[in-house]
């Protein structure tokens, strides 16, 4: 403030509030700066992730309200390198690097595979070999011709950069409770298997299912997560203080 006194301070909420590596001194620090902001941000579109416990814990400690600003994404940049309508029906195991995030993902891609005939691919991952060995772009054209893309990722108070990916590129997101997986997936928002099975096999039998879901996708992709979208959310909360 002192270098830039017409400035309006925002603080990001980025890691989680309430994590074990967060010790009581680190809590206080972190509310000690978000006091001095003139706004506090979240990356959140969905109610879930807004009403997270460890969220209206900070708005009672800080006396602040969050304001909630949607990840971004580069739709057109996905849209000219990864995306196509014309997919093959195999579904990709998609495994996250935190162990508490994997669920049963891959035991379910598996069984599904087996159940209905339907190819199952996996990012290549040797004992002892780097979790993030592949670029983006590489990990990206791993995944991105398979029509089913499996996450069952347990964890509400994630964002979900991966199923912004997903829709990005023209594929349908199965499993998990992640902000993305709720608010551009409703139908396969959820971690019970009998739930998404019953939405798998409906997409194995009418295409129509299919082209509802990816459009549904596609356009709460741009309302939500577009460039424009955003920078809309960010003048806003720059009028407001």
């Amino acid at each position: 403030r002192d270098q830039y006194p017409n400035a309006k301070i925002v603080g990001n909420v980025k890691e989680n509030y309430d994590s074990d590596r967060n010790h009581e001194v680190r809590k206080r620090n972190k509310i000690k700066f978000y006091k001095e902001c003139d706004a506090i941000t979240a990356a959140g579109v969905g109610k879930d992730i807004q009403s997270f416990e460890w969220y209206t814990k900070i708005e009672k400690e800080t006396g602040m309200k969050f304001n909630w600003i949607s990840v971004p994404i580069n739709i057109d940049y996905f849209y000219e390198h990864f995306y196509s309508n014309e997919k093959n029906k195999c579904i990709y195991a998609y495994l996250p690097n935190p162990l508490h995030r994997r669920g049963t993902t891959y035991k379910f891609a598996e069984s599904m595979g087996n159940k209905y005939n339907i190819p199952v691919k996996y990012k290549p991952l040797q004992t002892g070999q780097k979790f993030d060995y592949l670029s983006q772009k590489e990990f990206i054209n791993l995944w991105k011709d398979c029509l089913f893309h499996f996450n069952l990722d347990p964890m509400y108070e994630q964002p979900g950069i991966q199923g912004m990916q997903v829709a990005a590129v023209g594929s349908l997101n199965i499993g998990g409770h992640n902000d993305t997986h709720r608010v551009l997936f409703p139908n396969t928002a959820t971690t019970n298997e009998e739930v998404l099975e019953e939405r798998f096999a409906k997409y194995l039998e009418d295409t129509n299912t299919i082209v509802e879901d990816l459009s549904y996708a596609w356009e709460k992709l741009n309302e939500y997560h577009s460039f424009s979208a955003v920078e809309k959310s960010l003048q806003e909360l720059v009028e407001r203080i």
